[in-house]
């Protein structure tokens, strides 16, 4: 179980490197603001009638949702949105059962807790870039980048443990 959890984990990390909203503007904030809380919820309408199972876990979960796109695929449904400024998507089954929810947030909004554990179990490295959040099952890793002058890392936190995940050098 833990092994299956652990490649979960990390198909979903790579995958959400790929997520080509993560890196985009995360603003909330839009003159066309009517038209995309009309638009969103067409979508759920959408969501709706397509698995009304997949809808109600998205509306019960992700109240705040907003600039949603609806993505089905023929073994699965992802459900790219907004939330309270973070990029986000979550993914169902065909079936419509919840399987994952990925979360791209900037550093900035990372808890002061979770940087202070980071940057003291790595001494002279800080945080930067972005933090994903991956929730998997009952499980949530999160991924936070740190850099030195030498080297980056991308640091996994589950269940409080640090670790790195990826590291890389500098080039001088």
């Amino acid at each position: 179980m833990k092994k299956n959890f652990l490649v979960r984990l990390f198909v979903l990390a790579a995958s959400t490197l790929l997520y080509t909203g993560a890196f985009s503007q995360l603003s909330t904030k839009s003159a066309f603001s009517g038209a995309i809380a009309s638009s969103d919820k067409m979508a759920l309408e959408s969501l709706k009638a397509v698995n009304a199972k997949m809808h109600n876990h998205f509306s019960k979960n992700f109240k705040n949702a907003t600039d949603i796109r609806i993505h089905p695929e023929a073994d699965h449904t992802q459900i790219s949105f907004k939330e309270n400024g973070s990029a986000n998507s979550v993914q169902y089954n065909k079936k419509g059962k919840w399987q994952y929810s990925l979360r791209t947030y900037d550093e900035s909004k990372l808890s002061d807790n979770l940087r202070n554990d980071v940057e003291t179990a790595y001494p002279g490295f800080k945080v930067f870039g972005f933090v994903n959040e991956v929730d998997v099952l009952d499980k949530t890793a999160t991924l936070v980048m740190i850099e030195n002058k030498d080297t980056w890392k991308r640091i996994r936190i589950v269940d409080n443990e640090i670790s790195v995940y990826e590291e890389y050098r500098k080039s001088k």
